[in-house]
């Protein structure tokens, strides 16, 4: 007997009439039959492997299905020899009675799952060399690397980065070692109009901050799983115009991004720095409002007074 078919919660399933009414093998059985088949349809439907008179995953006799149907096994031993005798359903070697049709369609279901699951692995090992239950266990986006040489030594908290933000940070650092050079008035303008361009160390920081919080929340996140280097830049540019056009502190973004990410409803909402910026002054309003504090430095002070953070 097949020992792993596991299918998924789906409560119905479609119900073709016409084949119901043209399947000669059923319609030549009586009335009492054909009932006491729809019945076994039902729990084959719901058994932990869809197809198969089974619950638990162990075999039903005549016995079990009779006190489950309502029926006594002598009423129901004669109706079970009709259906077989018109074979309406098979027998497993081990006897298990199981519909085809039923079977069939969820065994080709798992075999479709387990040739995508099966690709899937190869392609992310190919361009990652890690498979993608490895990323899971581990709660990273398929950009998340450590950072591990000496030009980029890895942060105080020793999280992960991505790789794009790695090659921020080295170019932020150069492009203002560059800056602190001597120059003329003219070649400072066109410096200070290339940092413009070049990603600030704290936007880097903040960004990677809100991406940690999110993939703790989800570690399938879509936003950061399967981010491009073009988001990423867009990201830590609205963090950057966060701070300069909107004039907010880099304490104050952090704190906001640790109190959306755990608020049940905007954990839900904000799913990147964009959306973070569209809506900070009503999440900044209302964290003051909740905290009751002008200041929202001890904000992680508060979250964990109330058991949302350790």
């Amino acid at each position: 007997m097949i020992t792993s078919l596991k299918e998924d919660s789906r409560p119905s399933q479609q119900w073709y009439w016409d084949d119901w009414f043209s399947a000669f093998d059923v319609r030549l059985c009586s009335l009492a039959a054909r009932g006491l088949w729809i019945d076994m349809l039902g729990i084959m439907f719901r058994a932990e492997i869809r197809g198969t008179l089974t619950i638990n995953g162990k075999q039903l006799n005549n016995e079990s299905l009779a006190k489950i149907i309502g029926a006594t096994e002598k009423e129901i031993n004669p109706l079970i020899k009709e259906l077989e005798d018109r074979d309406v359903f098979t027998r497993l070697q081990d006897g298990t009675i199981s519909c085809r049709r039923m079977l069939k369609e969820s065994t080709r279901k798992q075999d479709i799952s387990n040739i995508r699951s099966t690709a899937g692995k190869a392609g992310a090992n190919k361009r990652w060399g890690l498979d993608g239950k490895t990323m899971a266990k581990n709660g990273k986006s398929d950009f998340v690397i450590k950072q591990s040489d000496s030009k980029n030594p890895p942060r105080n908290d020793s999280k992960p980065r991505t790789k794009s933000m790695t090659k921020m940070a080295a170019s932020s650092a150069s492009a203002s070692s560059s800056a602190s050079a001597s120059a003329t008035p003219k070649e400072e303008e066109n410096n200070k109009e290339g940092k413009r361009n070049v990603p600030n160390q704290i936007d880097i920081d903040l960004t990677q901050f809100l991406i940690d919080k999110i993939l703790e929340n989800d570690i399938r996140s879509s936003s950061c799983r399967k981010m491009t280097e073009e988001n990423q830049r867009t990201w830590i540019d609205d963090c950057r115009k966060l701070r300069e056009i909107d004039e907010r502190t880099p304490a104050e973004i952090k704190a906001i991004i640790e109190w959306c990410q755990n608020d049940n409803f905007w954990k839900a909402n904000i799913l990147s720095m964009g959306t973070l910026r569209k809506k900070f002054d009503r999440l900044f309003l209302q964290a003051k409002r909740d905290t009751g504090e002008d200041d929202l430095s001890g904000i992680r002070d508060w979250l964990k007074e109330r058991g949302a953070i350790k």
